[in-house]
């Protein structure tokens, strides 16, 4: 039973993220459907179905809103929270650095003249 109530919260956030309210009317038949047939199936009580509905499509729901609010978080703050690893970059001392430049500027001026 934990397992499509997870996937009816995460179907219920991506719908809420990507789609409008009409959506979830569909999505609530589809459940009722799923539910009765795999009720029949293993020959559960009606009970047990109805209640199997009504959390599912509570799920659904509570997956709907929060993927609503998750349309609010503006996307540089989850950009900015990221962490990178990179490599240290190294410093070269300022010598070598005003030599390097001495002789790419002796080497052009050689083969402009």
């Amino acid at each position: 039973m934990y397992i499509p109530i997870i996937g009816s919260v995460l179907l219920g956030a991506i719908l809420g993220r990507f789609i409008k309210v009409l959506v979830l009317i569909p999505a609530c038949a589809v459940m009722l459907v799923m539910v009765v047939a795999r009720s029949a199936y293993f020959e559960h009580s009606l009970l047990r179905a109805l209640l199997e509905v009504v959390v599912l499509i509570t799920s659904l729901q509570i997956g709907y809103v929060s993927g609503l609010f998750s349309s609010f978080v503006p996307r540089s703050s989850l950009l900015s929270t990221t962490i990178v690893a990179t490599a240290p970059v190294p410093q070269l001392p300022l010598r070598h650095c005003q030599r390097q430049q001495n002789e790419t500027s002796q080497s052009f001026h050689a083969v402009k003249s």
